[in-house]
């Protein structure tokens, strides 16, 4: 971002003008530029007219505004739209300088003016009873006045013009000195003019919010009616004794391009017109969804540290609002800015990310055939199953680094895979194996195949039983496992019929309907979810172990991850693009990853809400 240089230079009613600041008769000019050192800085340089009843309410508002500005926290042109907004002053107009971009914002019919190369051109005008504003890119040799309404009152286009033509802002102030100090009624008369220094150029403005484009096709037109009166025909006369006909003959042609410019100049104006009507039409038809989605944005950032819920709630209420604007087929400036700022507050205020995943291993390179159906990790290490090709891969979520941990050879069948450590278990047909160096047969079945599902944690191997509503765990001793025993306390029924996921970090963890059960020592421990906002009846995968610290959520149905403490509280949420559904999930917050399933690719994307 380039820094400019900038003078400016300052001119009341009624004052001995100059290059000075401070108040005189009803208007207040200011003028703060922070240290370059300062933590400030990067919301640049603040310049302000105000209209004000006395001196002492002149320098209060703009100290107000000052404060205001740098304490906002958000962007220059959110932190000056919002101090505008809670000013209060009957009009005013303030510019914020920030690099090579400037933000504009007026009420009260204070008005704004550029002058670029050999054009000068009105780019910002207020209304009263609401704030106006503007954004765009300064380019070196650039002057902008601000200026109260009454200010017009006194100066012509025609002075302004040329005054601005001066070499400096003080020049310029110079010139209008005189004008305004003949003039009478000058006490609500106001202006700051601010001269732009840059040795190298920046791409040429573009005024949000404001026509610029119509401004440039008024200045084109005056061109063109100068440039169609110069080729009118000039007869040369000589004086002569007939000197009435020739008087006569002179005041005809100038009657008939008199009349030319004003038939040129009344179709321009009623181009105008209509254009500034039909843009004010269409806009009559979403300002207030408009207006309605900056309220709650703004309602938003207040409550994000309050009631996060409600905060969330909010934001994505106003980003439903813009994007139906946006599906009417409406294009606004204002409309872009404030898509962007809700694209923001998306993660910063909702917790809301939208992510697009990346390809973290193509697993198709280890065998061909490979397409995945289930994923799990312990300690980093990822293995991953192909039911159907009967293999087993592992691979480090740190370095990528992978191998073949078995393969058909040596595996009848391959219904589930678990893991924990560095050792790594198989369920199949005649049982629960360990898969490594030889493929051991640990655990013989006495449970149907079709309705269990199967973990390993601290070296025990636990089977939850649907048709049973029971847990069954094989203690870990060395190389065997003992027989099952029941997990749960006696006494404690449980419906398991529906649970499709489930996760072990020392508490056990279920996933059935969309809801989430916690159970401690064989029992029920006390566990809702009261501020999910959207629930997920159809998520079909639970996932968290004893190195996670959140529990995480994955709902096919809307292609999202929910994210939450394992007291229930709402953390994030991802919105996943440009996949359709996963086949398995599992994290590594110790490497700040999601990472997903999707056939022959493991995808990832990163985990905002650790960061």
């Amino acid at each position: 971002m380039r820094e400019f240089d900038v003078s400016s230079a300052k001119l009341a009613g009624g004052s001995a003008y100059g290059d000075h600041s401070g108040h005189e008769n009803f208007v207040e000019l200011g003028e703060h530029v922070p240290f370059k050192e300062s933590s400030l800085a990067s919301l640049g340089k603040l310049f302000a007219v105000i209209a004000c009843k006395n001196p002492h309410e002149g320098q209060c508002l703009f100290e107000n505004l000052k404060n205001n500005y740098y304490k906002s926290g958000s962007s220059p042109f959110g932190s000056l739209k919002e101090s505008m907004e809670r000013l209060g002053a009957s009009e005013a107009v303030a510019m914020a300088l920030s690099g090579d971009t400037v933000s504009l914002a007026a009420t009260g019919g204070a008005r704004v003016w550029l002058k670029r190369g050999s054009e000068t051109a009105q780019i910002l005008v207020s209304e009263k009873g609401g704030i106006t504003t503007g954004s765009g890119h300064l380019k070196p040799g650039d002057k902008i006045m601000l200026a109260t309404s009454s200010t017009f009152s006194v100066l012509s286009k025609k002075k302004l013009t040329k005054a601005l033509s001066e070499e400096g802002a003080r020049l310029s102030i110079e010139a209008l000195g005189p004008v305004i100090s003949s003039a009478e009624n000058t006490e609500e008369v106001g202006l700051v003019i601010i001269d732009v220094f840059s040795s190298e150029g920046v791409p040429a403005p573009h005024i949000k919010g404001q026509p610029q484009k119509g401004i440039n096709l008024k200045l084109k037109a005056v061109g063109v009616i100068d440039r169609a009166l110069s080729l009118l025909p000039e007869k040369r006369f000589s004086v002569g004794r007939d000197t009435r006909d020739l008087e006569s003959i002179r005041r005809s042609r100038t009657s008939i391009a008199a009349g030319s410019i004003l038939l040129v100049v009344l179709a321009i104006s009623i181009f105008f017109g209509i254009r500034q009507s039909v843009i004010k039409n269409r806009k009559e038809k979403y300002e207030d969804r408009l207006n309605q989605a900056k309220h709650e944005l703004s309602e938003a950032r207040s409550l994000s540290e309050l009631n996060s819920p409600r905060a969330r709630e909010l934001v994505l209420s106003a980003r439903e609002k813009v994007l139906g604007v946006y599906d009417e087929g409406f294009s606004d400036p204002e409309l872009d800015l404030l898509s962007t700022e809700l694209n923001d507050a998306l993660g910063k205020v909702a917790g809301i990310y939208e992510s697009d995943p990346s390809l973290f291993l193509d697993l198709s390179m280890v065998d061909g055939r490979f397409k995945g159906s289930q994923m799990v990790v312990s300690d980093g290490e990822m293995r991953i199953l192909d039911r159907e090709s009967k293999l087993v891969i592992s691979v480090r979520a740190d370095t990528k680094s992978t191998k073949v941990v078995k393969g058909p050879d040596l595996l009848d069948d391959v219904l589930q895979v678990a893991a924990y450590s560095d050792r790594s278990f198989v369920l199949s047909s005649d049982g629960i194996r360990e898969i490594g160096d030889n493929v051991m047969l640990f655990v013989r079945p006495d449970w149907d195949l079709d309705t269990i599902l199967v973990k390993a944690f601290a070296g025990n191997i636990y089977v939850l039983d649907k048709p049973e509503g029971q847990i069954w765990r094989y203690t870990g001793g060395g190389q065997s496992f003992s027989e099952k025993q029941e997990w749960l306390a006696k006494g404690i029924e449980v419906d398991l019929s529906k649970v499709n996921s489930w996760a072990i970090d020392g508490s056990i963890w279920f996933l059935s309907e969309g809801k989430i059960s916690r159970f401690e020592m064989g029992a029920p421990k006390a566990f809702s979810v009261p501020n999910i906002g959207k629930p997920f009846p159809s998520a079909n995968i639970l996932f968290t172990d004893e190195n996670s610290s959140y529990l995480y959520v994955y709902d096919p149905e809307s292609n999202r991850v929910v994210v939450l403490t394992k007291e229930g509280e709402y953390e994030a949420e991802y919105l996943i693009k440009n996949i359709s559904k996963a086949d398995a999930m599992v994290v590594s917050e110790a490497d700040q990853k999601i990472f997903l399933l999707d056939g022959n690719r493991l995808l990832f994307f990163e985990a905002s809400h650790l960061k």
